[in-house]
C-alpha cells in the first residue's frame, strides 16, 4: 500500500472584500504616503485654437473634467498653517477629554522628570504599540499588547527571544513580518545602542530596522519629547481637509505640504495655554519644550481617525469572481508543483493505478469541503477549502525550501479567465514543511489557516481510521 502524505491543511483559495473602512489608529505603513501637484501657474493667453494632438494624447471626459477643476486659481498660502497656536490650543483641549476614552495601555502622560533609561523604556512601549497598530484596530491590539509586555517587558527580553517565540505570541494578529522587524530592531538596539532606542527620529529611522519616518516621529515625540511631526493615514486625511488639498495623494508635492503642516503643529511655541493641573505637575519651560509634541501628534492621529471612511461613502464591495469546479481542481497540482521537488502527477479521476505509479507522487483525491469565512480587521476572506490526498514513495517528498529567487514562490490566483489556464501569480514568502497529523493543531499557524485545518480535520481522521 503506498504511503499517504498529509498536507498541513486543506487546499484553499481566498477571496476578499472590504468592510467599512476603519483604518488603523496609527500608520497604515511608512510607505503609504500622499502627494500634491500644485495648480499650474497662470500662463499667457493663447490662441483659442488647439494644435492637433496625436491619437494617444486624447483625454477621457473624466480626465478633462479633473484638469479643468485643477485650473481654479488660488493662493498657495491656503495650503499652509501660518499661525498654529490657536489650532494647537483647541486641539489639546479636545484631546484632554478623549485621550483615555479607549483604554489604550501604551498611552501614558508624558513625564519630563524621567531619566534616560525610563524614557527608553517608554520608547520601547510606544514602538511595540505603533508596529501592532499598523493595519490593525485598537480593540484588536490591546490584548496582544498586554500579553506581549508580560512576555517581553523590556527591549532586552525581546532581543533574547527566538523568532518562533515572537511569532507564537503574534499568532492571530496577522502580517508576521511586523513581528520579525520588532525582533530585529530589538537585537540591533541591544547590540549597538546599549539596549535603548535612539532618542532622536533621524537616527532611529536610519538605524533601526522596520522604523520609517512616521514611526520614528511618533516614538520620539511621545517618549522623548522631540519636536518632530507624524503623518500617517489618519493625519494625512485630516490635514488634507484642513488645508483644502485636493490632489493626487501619493505625489511628492502633497507629501511636502502635509509634512510641512504637521511639522508646524509641533514647532516650539511660546505662551501655550495650559491647565492649572498641568502647570502644577511640570515647570512651564518643560511644558513647552517636551510635553506637547507627543500630545499634539496623538491628538492629530485621534482626530484624523474620526474621519476614516468618510471619503469612501458610498462604496462598492470588492468581491472576487466565483471560481468554477474545474478551476479549483487545478489549484492543488499547481501549488504542489511549486513546493515539491519530484514531479507530481495531477489528479485524474479516470486514471487507473499501476505498480509503476506507486513510486510516483500523485494526487489521488480532491474533494471540496466548503467555504471558511475569516474576518480580519477590515478584510473579510472566504476560503474555498478542498481536501487533497497525495500518494507515492516511502517518505514525504522533499520540499523546495529556498529554491526560488528571493525565497518566494508565486501565490496563485485561479479565475475563469484573464490568462492561460486562468492562473495569475504574485510573490509571497515561502514557508512550508511536513507536519505529522497529530501535531498540526499545535503548529504555528495563522487563525485563518487554523480554521481551514479544522474544516478538514474530521475527514483526515476518518481516512486514517478507514471509515
Amino acid at each position: 500500500m503506498p504511503a499517504k502524505r498529509k498536507p498541513q491543511a486543506g487546499s484553499s483559495t481566498a477571496s476578499k472584500r472590504k468592510l467599512g473602512d476603519k483604518s488603523s489608529d496609527f500608520e497604515e505603513s511608512d510607505s503609504q504616503a500622499s502627494s500634491y501637484e500644485p495648480s499650474p501657474k497662470k500662463k499667457a493667453k493663447k490662441s483659442k485654437f488647439r494644435q492637433k494632438s496625436s491619437p494617444d494624447a486624447f483625454e477621457s471626459p473624466s480626465a478633462v473634467q479633473h484638469t479643468e477643476k485643477s485650473k481654479i486659481s488660488h493662493s498657495a498660502s491656503i495650503h499652509l498653517i501660518h499661525s498654529p497656536l490657536e489650532v494647537q490650543t483647541a486641539l489639546l483641549q479636545w484631546y484632554a477629554g478623549v485621550h483615555a476614552s479607549r483604554g489604550m495601555p501604551w498611552r501614558k502622560p508624558y513625564n519630563p522628570l524621567l531619566g534616560p533609561d525610563e524614557r527608553a523604556q517608554r520608547a520601547y512601549e510606544v514602538w511595540v504599540s505603533e508596529i501592532m497598530l499598523q493595519q490593525t484596530q485598537v480593540a484588536t491590539v490591546i490584548p496582544y499588547y498586554t500579553r506581549w509586555m508580560e512576555k517581553f517587558p523590556t527591549i532586552r527580553d525581546l532581543a533574547a527571544a527566538t523568532v518562533d517565540e515572537v511569532n507564537a505570541l503574534w499568532k492571530g494578529l496577522g502580517y508576521y513580518s511586523r513581528a520579525s522587524r520588532l525582533l530585529a530592531g530589538a537585537q540591533k538596539a541591544v547590540a549597538k545602542y546599549q539596549g535603548r532606542l535612539p532618542d532622536n527620529a533621524k537616527d532611529m529611522e536610519a538605524n533601526i530596522p522596520g522604523i520609517g519616518r512616521y514611526s520614528a516621529g511618533a516614538i520620539c515625540s511621545i517618549a522623548y519629547g522631540e519636536h518632530v511631526p507624524v503623518l500617517d493615514g489618519n493625519v494625512h486625511r485630516l490635514m488634507s481637509r484642513f488645508l483644502a488639498v485636493h490632489a493626487p495623494p501619493k505625489s511628492k508635492a502633497t507629501l511636502d505640504i502635509l509634512w510641512g503642516a504637521a511639522a508646524a503643529m509641533v514647532k516650539p511655541k511660546k505662551h501655550i495655554k495650559v491647565s492649572s493641573a498641568q502647570r502644577a505637575s511640570s515647570p512651564e519651560s518643560t511644558l513647552e519644550s517636551t510635553r506637547y509634541p507627543g500630545d499634539i501628534n496623538q491628538a492629530l492621529i485621534e482626530l484624523g481617525r474620526l474621519l476614516a471612511g468618510l471619503y469612501e461613502f458610498p462604496t462598492s464591495s470588492d468581491v472576487a469572481k466565483t471560481t468554477s469546479r474545474t478551476a479549483q481542481a487545478k489549484i492543488p497540482h499547481a501549488l504542489l508543483t511549486q513546493l515539491v521537488v519530484p514531479s507530481i502527477l495531477p489528479y485524474d479521476a479516470k486514471r487507473k493505478e499501476t505498480e509503476s505509479q506507486h513510486e510516483c507522487i500523485q494526487i489521488t483525491s480532491i474533494k471540496p469541503v466548503g467555504d471558511v469565512i475569516h474576518v480580519f480587521s477590515h478584510i473579510r476572506k472566504t476560503y474555498r477549502t478542498q481536501w487533497v490526498i497525495i500518494r507515492g514513495g516511502e517518505t514525504p517528498p522533499k520540499l523546495k525550501i529556498g529554491g526560488f529567487e528571493g525565497s518566494t514562490v508565486p501565490e496563485l490566483s485561479f479565475t475563469d479567465g484573464g490568462g492561460e489556464d486562468g492562473l495569475s501569480a504574485s510573490p509571497r514568502p515561502l514557508d512550508a514543511m511536513w507536519v505529522p497529523f497529530n501535531k498540526v493543531s499545535s503548529a504555528n499557524m495563522g487563525t485563518g489557516v487554523v480554521k481551514v485545518w479544522n474544516s478538514t480535520k474530521e475527514l483526515w481522521e476518518r481516512d486514517i481510521d478507514g471509515s
